[in-house]
């Protein structure tokens, strides 16, 4: 997967370096895609709407939300 011996460094700095590379390719592809889709004519295109790392997470649900879902059980 990384393309080198991994015998000489230990799991943490195999696992930095695997991190390191896929987030390095996923920058490659989300400004790609980016770019594929402003040239199309998409309107507001961020590099970080395509990216898997950058890609903002909901937070949770919401108070009210979770009454509404008591309701029902």
């Amino acid at each position: 997967m990384l393309g080198i011996d991994p015998r000489p460094f230990q799991f943490y700095q195999v696992m930095l370096m695997r991190h390191g590379r896929e987030f390095e390719s996923w920058d490659r592809l989300a400004f790609s895609t980016a770019y594929a889709a402003s040239f199309v004519g998409v309107k507001n295109v961020k590099v970080e709407n395509y990216h898997k790392f950058m890609i903002k997470k909901p937070k949770g649900i919401k108070r009210d939300e979770l009454e509404k879902l008591k309701r029902y059980f």
